[in-house]
């Protein structure tokens, strides 16, 4: 039987859209198949050749590391924020005196002692602190100095000392203290007893390694004479004005002398027994000479001192020094350092300097006391 037309035409039309919902919805409806791992399946995979079994052997371990990697998760990627290190503490170095100049001006006006304070002292932005003390910031100090001053009634020499030798010293960068050691009473000056006392005084108050042992009236003259520890025993003033900057004599230890603390012990420090002016210096050359170190000195632009001569009055002389010079290294070891004898009026630190007022004992006959300090078994050396 033949269909007409329009059955035809509705037949092809149902058709086409059975076609159309077919493709629209079948992939809706497909069903989830369970996809097996394709690692597995490729290690599942038979064999068929010799090449083959290589290639599957290679591919399984492949495979293996690839598990491993997959199985085990990563470990989540960590910043670690760490303190920015700092440079530790620097060791300080030693000091550098950088702003010496050599040569220097002498101001001999004197001065009242309120305006030097008030021009070094640490109380009015200076750098000098109480008791003459100075020591350098930001760096080690060479030396620890004491400058000891056996001193009796030079109250303008002084002012003048101190105005011009604190500058100097901190130039030097020394770790230093001023000692000014007095002698109380009126009868002869004793300074080589002084020197004694200001010596064993200093070590109780600190433990100085360097001592210069200086006339109050030797103005330096040149920065660059370095007021620290010596190789050996130093005389420091090699050129004074009052000598026409020549050398006195050969033994000449007078005026500025340094020493280091062993030294100094070892000749038994300066003798006791010369009263009244001069003979000290000269039996304190021969007690060096007897310990058996060599004087040095300073290059004489260098040794520069000017000697004030106003305010100035010598002692007069004392009578034994010429006998007490014969026996010097003969009683080097029992008249000195060992024997001393005094006793401390008054210790006062002062803006500028600390103060020692000393009693020594009473002047003695010397002649005697010299030939008795003499041991019976001794010999010159």
């Amino acid at each position: 039987m033949i269909m007409s037309r329009r059955r035809l035409l509705l037949v092809w039309t149902i058709l086409f859209i059975i076609v159309i919902l077919t493709c629209i919805y079948l992939p809706i409806y497909e069903p989830k198949v369970k996809v097996q791992d394709p690692l597995v399946s490729l290690v599942a995979t038979p064999s068929r050749n010799n090449d083959q079994k290589i290639y599957n052997i290679t591919i399984s371990h492949q495979v293996s590391q690839l598990r491993t990697t997959k199985t085990q998760p990563k470990k989540p990627t960590t910043i670690q924020l760490t303190k920015p290190t700092t440079a530790g503490p620097t060791k300080p170095k030693l000091c550098e005196p950088e702003l010496l100049v050599g040569a220097v001006y002498c101001n001999k006006t004197v001065p009242r002692m309120q305006e030097v304070i008030e021009q070094l002292s640490v109380d009015y932005g200076g750098l000098t602190k109480k008791g003459g003390v100075f020591k350098p910031k930001g760096c080690i100090a060479k030396n620890k100095l004491a400058i000891i001053i056996p001193y009796r009634n030079r109250s303008e020499h002084l002012r003048i000392f101190l105005r011009h030798m604190h500058p100097i010293m901190q130039r030097q960068m020394h770790d230093y203290r001023i000692i000014v050691v007095e002698q109380a009473g009126n009868y002869s000056f004793n300074r080589a007893q002084l020197i004694n006392i200001g010596f064993l005084e200093a070590l109780n108050i600190s433990d100085f390694e360097c001592f210069v042992f200086h006339d109050v009236d030797h103005i330096l003259e040149n920065d660059k004479n370095d007021y620290g520890c010596p190789e050996n025993p130093r005389l420091l003033g090699v050129s004074v004005d009052r000598f026409n900057r020549r050398f006195p004599y050969l033994r000449y230890f007078g005026g500025v002398g340094s020493f280091s603390k062993e030294q100094f012990e070892k000749i038994n420090g300066y003798s006791n027994l010369f009263w009244g002016w001069g003979g000290e210096d000269d039996d304190a050359y021969n007690r060096i000479r007897g310990a058996g170190y060599s004087l040095s000195r300073p290059r004489a632009d260098v040794g520069r001192y000017m000697m004030l001569k106003e305010h100035h009055f010598r002692d007069k002389p004392g009578g034994n020094r010429h006998m007490l010079l014969k026996t010097s290294t003969k009683r080097m070891y029992t008249d000195g350092l060992n024997s001393v004898k005094y006793e401390v009026l008054k210790k006062t630190e002062f803006p500028l300097y600390t103060h020692i007022l000393a009693k020594l004992h009473e002047e003695l006959d010397t002649t005697r006391n010299a030939t008795d300090l003499i041991p019976t078994n001794a010999v010159a050396i």
